[in-house]
C-alpha cells in the first residue's frame, strides 16, 4: 500500500504554507498558532484523502484493445478503455508503456474520471518493420478532490503482436502492375496499328504517283 501512495504538489504547497506561518509567530503568536492549526487540518485531510482513495482494492477496470494481427506500414488505432467502478469521481493519469520501436519511453493521457462512467484515449501506431511487439503494463494515478496524495494502480496488461506484411498494400501492388501492363500493351497494339495505317498510306500514295507519271507519257492523240 504504502509503495502505491504518492505525495502531491498541493501537500507540499499547504506544508509549505503552514511552515511560513509557524516561522513569522515567533514575531507574532497569532501566526503561530494558524501555522499550528493548518498543520492540523493538512494531515486530518491527507487522512481522508488516503481513506477515500483505498476504500476499494479495484475502483478502476482497465482494457487495452489492440487488433490480433498488425500489417506492415499500415496506421493501427490503439484504444485504452478505463471505467470507474466506484461511487467516487477521479482526476487520473494514464502511463501506457509501449514497444520499444515505437520510440516512445511512455504514453501520458490525463482527464478526470465521474463515478461509474468510462473514458477511452486512443493513438496510432504504424510498424516498420516485420516482428513481434511488445506492449507492457499501464499505469494509472488517482487522485480525489482532495488532491494531496496519489494512488498508483499497475494494471498488468503484457501483449505480444505479430506484425504481418500488409494485404492491402499487396493488393495495391498487384493492381499497380496490371494496371502499368495492360497500359503498355495497349501502347504496344497503338503502335502497331499506327505503323499499319502508315504502310496503307505510303502504297496508296505510290499507287497514285505511277498513274501520275502514266498519264504523263501517254500521247496526246489519244487522249482526244
Amino acid at each position: 500500500m504504502i509503495k502505491a501512495i504518492y505525495i502531491s504538489y498541493r501537500f507540499f504547497v499547504v506544508f509549505g504554507i503552514a511552515v511560513i506561518f509557524l516561522i513569522t509567530g515567533y514575531y507574532w503568536m497569532p501566526f503561530f498558532y494558524f501555522g499550528q492549526f493548518l498543520f492540523i487540518v493538512l494531515f486530518l485531510f491527507l487522512f481522508l484523502d488516503v481513506i477515500l482513495l483505498f476504500n476499494q482494492s479495484t475502483p478502476i477496470s482497465v482494457k487495452r484493445n489492440i487488433p490480433n494481427r498488425l500489417n506492415l506500414g499500415d496506421e493501427t488505432k490503439i484504444q485504452i478503455t478505463i471505467k470507474n467502478t466506484s461511487q467516487l469521481s477521479y482526476s487520473l493519469m494514464l502511463i501506457d508503456e509501449p514497444p520499444i520501436e515505437m520510440q516512445a519511453r511512455s504514453l501520458t493521457f490525463q482527464n478526470s474520471l465521474k463515478a461509474n462512467k468510462e473514458k477511452s484515449f486512443t493513438y496510432t501506431f504504424t510498424p516498420s518493420k516485420r516482428g513481434v511487439y511488445e506492449w507492457k503494463n499501464i499505469h494509472v494515478f488517482l487522485a480525489t478532490l482532495i488532491g494531496l496524495v496519489e494512488r498508483r494502480i499497475i494494471v498488468e496488461a503484457n501483449e505480444k503482436i505479430t506484425v504481418y506484411p500488409s494485404i492491402k498494400q499487396m493488393n495495391d501492388f498487384e493492381f499497380y502492375i496490371f494496371n502499368h501492363q495492360s497500359q503498355q500493351r495497349g501502347i504496344k497494339k497503338f503502335v502497331v496499328w499506327d505503323i499499319i495505317m502508315n504502310l496503307n498510306r505510303l502504297k496508296i500514295m505510290f499507287k497514285v504517283m505511277i498513274l501520275e507519271l502514266l498519264i504523263g507519257k501517254q500521247p496526246l492523240g489519244n487522249l482526244s
